[in-house]
């Protein structure tokens, strides 16, 4: 390679690392201008700014993750905001899922369970997740809830004698809930805290081909 070939090579290199060096510093200032937008957006709950800093690529898992842990308890769109802001949802706990799930808010649950809230465990006082799940009367496409919490190893307590003895336990969706329970190892034949099993749950409340499921699958009388 020539002299000014060389000259030239170390130029163009040159300004190559600094255009690139001042892109990295625009990017920089702009993820801060984004930030402080955020914290606005959040102190005054105003989703559609936060919403315009997601749009514009704003991710920040330090700023988003504290925040999240407040949000859940009072603004499920800031929430679903903050997951995609780069909040991480593993510092939701039990307690707080199922807070979610009882005040029905399925399309966050799903969203939390997608990105790794805690979903086993919690207090021995507090209902497990599927309990909720059952408590609730989940319907139609809402049964890829319990689906997904199986898959993540959340216990099914009592949720298999919650849903034989609601009092529309036959319904097709609550046979389908139970059916998924059994197939991931539920005990058929649990007995609750109050002495109730899912098979006298479900005979005390008419639910007849509940019984029959859970017979089918060797519940005892």
């Amino acid at each position: 390679m020539s002299l000014a070939h060389a000259k030239q090579a170390r130029l163009n290199f040159v300004f190559k690392w600094h255009e690139s060096s001042r892109n990295a510093w625009a990017l920089q200032c702009r993820m801060i201008e984004l930030r402080d937008q955020a914290q606005v957006a959040v102190r005054t709950d105003n989703e559609t700014l936060l919403q315009s800093c997601v749009d514009q690529g704003f991710v920040d898992t330090e700023f988003a993750t504290p925040e999240l842990r407040k949000s859940i308890f009072y603004n499920t769109r800031m929430t679903m905001l903050l997951l995609d802001a780069g909040a991480d949802a593993r510092v939701i706990n039990v307690k707080s899922m199922a807070d979610v799930l009882l005040g029905q808010h399925y399309l966050l649950a799903i969203r939390l369970i997608e990105k790794g809230a805690e979903t086993k465990g919690g207090p021995p006082e507090e209902m497990a997740l599927l309990e909720v799940c059952a408590l609730n009367h989940l319907r139609g496409d809402l049964l890829i809830i319990p689906q997904m919490l199986l898959s993540r190893g959340a216990e099914p307590a009592a949720a298999l004698i919650v849903l034989a003895g609601a009092d529309d336990g036959d319904n097709p969706d609550s046979l389908r809930f139970a059916e998924l329970l059994i197939a991931h190892g539920v005990d058929v034949n649990e007995v609750s805290t109050r002495q109730w099993t899912a098979l006298r749950a479900a005979k005390e409340h008419h639910n007849d081909a509940f019984a029959k499921l859970l017979i089918e699958h060797g519940a005892k009388e």
